[in-house]
């Protein structure tokens, strides 16, 4: 059998036993789709832009599960550490956290420094938090920070301590003079809102939900190309892709979720593809009437 219809990537995993086959497949997945490329192009750009005062930044936003974090992940992931061969270092491009819940400064100088691997205390002085993170980043050559769930702060209640901690990123942002990539949901945008000068700073690119059309059927297309089955499941056929777009919203951690249930079952059964049936029972495993 050729197996015309995987990637041979896939094609690989299926001597995997059963209950290996879609995790593995999983792990790591990366569906490069035409806006997750376009924002990818845009993020290179700004990380290869020379070090300068009030440098731009990017605010990615959407809807919950959408794939915003996978996206900033995968662009983390490409841009690995490396050491230096001029220096006893390590240069990290890029340092990616997720913001505190609640608006607290020592947790986010935490944050920081647990991305480096430092040693230190939580209880140090912040004095001492700060000027030890900002010595990694100088150290390390980082060129970009990535804040994700920036909406996570609007848990603290208080508006003056919101407003602090955005101080406290934008004079982060100007004695590094890096480009900082915030992501979240539309609450994100509040956050920004709420500090003018900050907000100035950032540009704007919203990763929407994926609307039912030719468009989710490649991204249907492209994950049947990555899910090791031996025959093809046609996921982009038309019943079959309207049932999944109206049990995830076109949310793409909802159908990635949805897949990988309904897969995992077949699997299990040694089904050959992926059927409608699997799909409802995948769905209905979710018992809220909503995967994920």
């Amino acid at each position: 059998m050729a197996f015309d219809h995987l990637h041979p990537a896939a094609v690989e995993l299926l001597a995997l036993p059963a209950n290996e086959r879609m995790p593995a497949a999983w792990k790591g997945l990366w569906l490069g789709y035409p806006a997750a490329l376009d924002i990818h192009v845009r993020l290179e750009a700004m990380l290869c832009m020379p070090q300068a005062a009030g440098p731009r930044c990017l605010l990615l936003w959407g809807p919950a599960r959408n794939g915003k974090t996978t996206l900033l992940d995968e662009f983390v992931r490409r841009h690995p550490a490396m050491p230096r061969e001029d220096a006893d270092a390590v240069e990290i491009p890029v340092i990616k956290i997720d913001a505190p819940v609640r608006a607290d400064e020592r947790r986010f100088w935490c944050a920081i420094l647990r991305e480096f691997g430092a040693v230190f205390r939580p209880t140090e002085p912040m004095a001492s938090l700060e000027s030890q993170a900002l010595a990694l980043f100088r150290r390390c050559h980082v060129r970009m920070l990535m804040i994700d769930e920036l909406h996570n702060i609007l848990v603290e209640a208080r508006r003056d301590r919101q407003r602090a901690f955005l101080v406290v990123v934008k004079e982060l942002c100007n004695q590094l003079q890096i480009p900082v990539i915030a992501a979240g949901t539309e609450e994100a945008r509040t956050v920004l809102r709420s500090d003018p000068q900050l907000d100035g700073r950032f540009s704007r690119t919203v990763l929407p939900s994926w609307r039912f059309g030719d468009e989710f059927r490649r991204l249907l297309a492209t994950f049947e190309r990555m899910i090791p089955f031996p025959e093809p499941s046609r996921l982009s056929a038309g019943a079959m892709a309207r049932r999944i777009h109206a049990y995830t919203d076109g949310t793409m951690g909802k159908v990635s979720g949805l897949l990988y249930d309904a897969s995992c079952l077949g699997a299990t059964r040694v089904l050959p593809c992926i059927t409608e049936a699997l799909i409802e029972e995948a769905q209905a495993m979710s018992g809220d009437g909503t995967h994920g």
